[in-house]
């Protein structure tokens, strides 16, 4: 059977990263009978686009078993985030709620393959962090203490991994901490099952697509409530403030982002604003309601790395 490797996310976990990895080595992993996809491999094609839509309908595991049995070699990677539901946060969306449909479609895929599923988790707190920092970074409103209030109660590895470990699959869970901590090539190479490259093993991974901290964060925020930003020019805002430490505007960030001064001005007044990520108490306080799920995830079977990552 041909084996197919599915990394699932999930989101704001180093998929960004492996997704480089794979655009960076597509030419080489081809040659030794390796075929790797990623979403743009898999929207600009009209059969491949059906992975796409494992969430939405289970037939459509079957139709998508046809380009990846066409596909030349012995190996498809297929990285692709949203195969279990759409990034946490939208309004009127559930945590992962195509998880389940998502599974029975990729089921199927098993009977016709040699399949290994992979996805990596990431401690709750900083999860809630980095998608809070990512959606303001694209235009959302809403300040971070709101955020995590309304859906840092629902951020449920475990009902995921017993059903990823219940299906027919090869089945890996990394805990992101852990597994992007050493930061070689290689280790997530092992991690997908892809063939080793001496030239490439060694290296330091190179940062994915990383968020706004801290001030910059927080100056976004505000610009996204006083200022109508098409999406270039939100782009151009976030690339100016990636390095911003301290609340004062970086030399002419005004024309870099086609906004007035007087706005500008007004972005980074952020003194009094809510942070940008838990205090210490409410940390602890919040990791704590999770205690008990993460320690019997991370003594699954399926779980590969130290539990240590993930403590305070």
């Amino acid at each position: 059977m041909k084996r197919l490797v599915v990394h699932l996310g999930a989101h704001r976990a180093g998929s960004s990263t492996i997704q480089g990895i794979l655009v960076r080595r597509q030419a080489a992993l081809a040659d030794v009978g390796v075929v790797a996809w990623t979403r743009r491999d898999l929207a600009g094609h009209p059969a491949r686009r059906q992975i796409l839509a494992l969430p939405r309908s289970i037939a459509r595991g079957l139709v998508a078993a046809v380009p990846i049995a066409r596909a030349p070699g012995r190996l498809v990677i297929v990285s692709e985030e949203n195969l279990l539901g759409r990034m946490p946060g939208h309004r009127g969306a559930g945590f992962y709620d195509g998880y389940a449909r998502a599974l029975r479609a990729l089921g199927a895929l098993g009977r016709v393959f040699d399949l290994g599923l992979r996805w990596i988790v990431r401690r709750q707190d900083r999860f809630l962090e980095s998608v809070w920092s990512f959606r303001v970074g694209r235009g959302a409103t809403e300040d971070f203490p709101s955020f995590a209030k309304r859906i840092g109660g629902s951020l449920h590895w475990l009902p995921i991994a017993r059903a990823l470990a219940g299906t027919r699959a090869e089945v890996r869970i990394a805990l992101f901490e852990d597994l992007f901590a050493r930061r070689t090539e290689g280790d997530i190479g092992r991690f997908l099952d892809l063939p080793p490259s001496p030239r490439r093993d060694g290296r330091r991974l190179a940062k994915g697509n990383a968020g706004l901290r801290g001030v910059a964060a927080q100056v976004m925020l505000r610009l996204n409530r006083i200022a109508r930003l098409d999406p270039e020019a939100r782009r151009r805002a976030v690339a100016a403030l990636f390095h911003v430490n301290e609340p004062t505007p970086p030399d002419g960030f005004a024309d870099t982002v086609g906004i007035s001064r007087s706005l500008v001005t007004e972005a980074f007044a952020i003194e009094g604003d809510p942070p940008p990520r838990f205090r210490r108490r409410e940390r602890v306080a919040f990791l704590e309601t999770y205690g008990a799920e993460n320690r019997e995830l991370a003594a699954m079977t399926v779980v590969v790395g130290a539990a240590e990552a993930w403590r305070l």
